[in-house]
């Protein structure tokens, strides 16, 4: 279980807190996506759980022991991917996890053939789509065999219908990993997709509201989110003729 007590962080001492007094748990293997705005403290909150920022205050655990990196395989697709352009996409997919010393080539060729990746192991990042790079990351952080999966806005930069495969693809292999997910998103449809549980957060990185979702991941759900929004852009572009 990720537990979350009492949790606050600031980025210098002088600066008010982005995250203050937070407390929350999450099964193994299950899903929370914190849904709100840029400057909600969704990406520093993500960054508590891998270790890149120290809270000031509070307590992180997973299963009753200290959330470090060292202790807990943690996989994340930061915002913009984070590869590194002078490594090819083998070795940005295996880079984490070399790094543990979990090094698995094989692993790495059946993930790549199910992401679509097989024939781009020898480009580089500059050569990638933005579809083809979201796959990367990904193939990067679950190579890590990771217990707690971050997700950092990872559909936001691609267009409707590649974002809508990828995040199918995406839900299906994280279901697969059986890792704790922690999905950062401003879309709804990503957070009702995605996760059991969506805390709307507001100033401060406080939880406004906490709302249960046992209807995420069917596939009528994914369905239905989708023709949504076509129907909602489908309007707004009639509505746009109509005003030209």
């Amino acid at each position: 279980m990720l537990s979350v007590r009492a949790l606050k962080a600031r980025y210098r001492p002088s600066d008010p807190p982005v995250i203050e007094d937070l407390s929350f748990t999450l099964p193994d293997g299950g899903s929370l996506a914190l849904l709100g705005p840029s400057g909600c403290g969704k990406t520093t909150l993500l960054h508590l759980l891998c270790g890149v920022l120290t809270p000031e205050r509070g307590e992180l655990r997973f299963d009753g022991e200290p959330l470090t990196p060292k202790k807990v395989p943690i996989g994340l697709v930061p915002q913009g991917y984070g590869l590194l352009p002078w490594k090819t996409v083998r070795e940005n997919c295996l880079f984490a996890a070399r790094l543990r010393g979990g090094e698995d080539a094989a692993a790495l060729d059946s993930l790549a053939a199910r992401l679509g990746l097989t024939a781009l192991l020898r480009r580089y990042p500059p050569e990638l789509s933005g579809g083809q790079a979201q796959r990367v990351a990904l193939a990067r952080a679950l190579l890590m065999r990771p217990r707690l999966l971050l997700l950092d806005e990872p559909f936001s930069a691609l267009d409707i219908g590649t974002a809508a495969e990828a995040r199918t693809l995406c839900h299906s292999l994280w279901q697969e990993s059986g890792a704790t997910l922690v999905l950062a998103t401003h879309q709804i449809e990503e957070a009702l997709c995605f996760a059991r549980r969506i805390a709307v957060m507001g100033p401060g990185g406080r939880f406004l509201a906490l709302h249960e979702n046992p209807e995420a991941g069917a596939d009528d759900l994914r369905r239905r989110v989708l023709a949504a929004k076509l129907g909602e852009e489908l309007r707004a572009a009639r509505a746009g003729e109509a005003a030209g």
